[in-house]
């Protein structure tokens, strides 16, 4: 490759050397003929022999880039824009809608984009196609991958990682030749998705674990790039429309796999994290948990992960909440998950476990619990007024959309009164806290427990606890539990 770059363009190219084998990719020369240049011999080049210049270069660019460039400052944009707008235009589009898809008012869509807010995207939430494709569980002596598209490639790219044996169409052993261990796997294909087993994983080292994964990233995102092809040493490896690799070519050198995180550079972009704190505000992509999604998961929770009817945004909401609902665990059932599984989402008792977990496991909720007063009624841009300053308004704006699609789609708004939902047509009216007389008694039990838990006590008063409902240095754990009987134990106790 012949490329125009000369030193005085930045302090990262002062190192750069002429010529350099395999500096970018393992199988690519790079030359660099005008390396020492100076810039003003080069425009001095151009003007001597007439040669085309760009029209950047007269309004102001040292250098001339994308047209949309996450790392341009303010007045280059401005330069752009003014230049070439109608090249322009176009990725502006896509920001547009990129904003609207984030949740950012319809008013402050353009200061967006023009402040540059876009540059901060983390992975590919709100992008189409963004979200994570692939759920990873593990099964004692088995790692299981959940596709949540189908994937017709894998077994093409585990050919890099060791030599497969086939058994069948969707079975067959992966034999590591430097170790001489054997990994079973099987893949099981649905209309949605595929499962993909692979067995006698704990034999693996970590090296091998990776590899396993990594393999299912590109399986699960690949796009053709042909990065992976140019790092092949062999030129075992071929990219174009499908992926082909010559067994006897390849030397399993794990290079294709390794050339960036995930092993996959549309992974690294489009894949989310699912991690939240209590210092972070979950949106849930502004979705609320749904009694009939409940009923799909709780109906088959091992091919929910690569079978189900959400879409991707739905489906990471949702396991968003089953997470924070203490649910599962990765992708697998807690034992507090499989005894409300049992009991089903038609039973009550199921929605106050899950109450009482997102108020001490999500922030959302655990702000609506200790914060929205009773019986009083606020609309949603209210609600959202009242979180705190430090979350940014189109972040607070679908955390409330996604906690009110939570009380107005499960029992938890409709029979058990947390959050009474009106609705003026399609739109949100308002919602109000009113409380509930029907309690499973179990419900208060349970409630206890957290309680307990977090201040390692197991002996308490009632009035003790109503007290430090209202308030009181225990307010964070229990007052879950005074939502859900806060009429009833306040008259008892009149």
């Amino acid at each position: 490759m012949f490329d125009g770059i000369h030193r005085a363009e930045s302090q990262r190219r002062t190192d750069y050397r002429r010529v350099s084998v395999g500096s970018k990719h393992a199988t690519q020369t790079n030359v660099s003929p005008l390396l020492d240049w100076a810039s003003s011999e080069v425009f001095l080049y151009l003007f001597s022999r007439n040669l085309l210049l760009h029209e950047g270069y007269r309004h102001g660019f040292a250098r001339v880039g994308c047209a949309v460039c996450p790392l341009a400052p303010r007045w280059w944009d401005s330069i752009a824009w003014l230049l070439a707008k109608d090249q322009v235009m176009p990725f502006v589009d896509v920001l547009r809608e990129y904003a609207r898809a984030k949740g950012v008012a319809e008013q402050e869509v353009d200061a967006f984009v023009s402040l540059g807010a876009w540059k901060g995207r983390a992975g590919g939430r709100h992008v189409p196609g963004g979200g994570n494709r692939i759920v990873e569980t593990r099964e004692s002596d088995r790692l299981v991958f959940h596709f949540r598209q189908p994937v017709a490639q894998w077994q093409e790219w585990a050919k890099t990682l060791a030599r497969i044996e086939k058994e069948g169409e969707d079975k067959g052993r992966i034999v590591a030749s430097s170790s001489g261990l054997t990994y079973p796997y099987t893949l099981v294909r649905q209309s949605n998705g595929v499962q993909l087993s692979i067995r006698r994983t704990s034999q693996a080292d970590r090296f091998m674990i990776r590899d396993f994964r990594y393999i299912a990233f590109k399986a699960a995102y690949c796009v053709g790039c042909r990065t992976c092809e140019v790092e092949c040493h062999t030129g075992a490896l071929g990219v174009d429309g499908s992926i082909t690799l010559d067994g006897t070519a390849c030397v399993h050198c794990r290079h294709c796999l390794t050339v960036v995180e995930k092993g996959c550079w549309p992974a690294k972009s489009l894949s989310t994290t699912t991690r939240g704190s209590r210092m972070k505000l979950r949106t849930y992509q502004h979705f609320g948990m749904r009694k009939a999604w409940l009923d799909e998961f709780f109906a088959e929770p091992q091919r929910w992960w690569h079978d189900n009817s959400l879409g991707n945004r739905q489906f990471e909401a949702m396991r968003a909440w089953l997470s924070d609902g203490e649910l599962i665990e990765g992708a697998t059932l807690t034992p507090t998950g499989a005894i409300l599984r049992e009991l089903g989402a038609n039973h009550l008792l199921t929605w106050c476990a899950i109450w009482t977990n997102l108020a001490r496991g999500s922030t959302l909720v655990h702000w609506y619990v200790t914060q929205v007063p009773w019986h009083d009624s606020y609309s949603k841009s209210q609600l959202a007024d009242m979180l705190p300053d430090r979350f940014a308004p189109s972040t607070k704006g679908n955390a409330i959309t996604a906690l009110v699609g939570l009380l107005r789609d499960t029992p938890l708004g409709t029979e058990l009164g947390l959050g009474r939902v009106e609705l003026q047509g399609r739109k949100t009216k308002s919602v109000t806290r009113l409380g509930t007389k029907p309690l499973p008694p179990l419900a208060l039990v349970y409630s206890l427990y957290p309680f307990a838990e977090l201040n390692c006590r197991h002996e308490f008063s009632a009035s003790e606890l109503l007290d430090s409902a209202s308030g009181g240095p225990w307010t964070a754990s229990f007052m879950c539990l005074v939502a859900l009987i806060h009429g009833t134990v306040r008259r008892s106790s009149a």
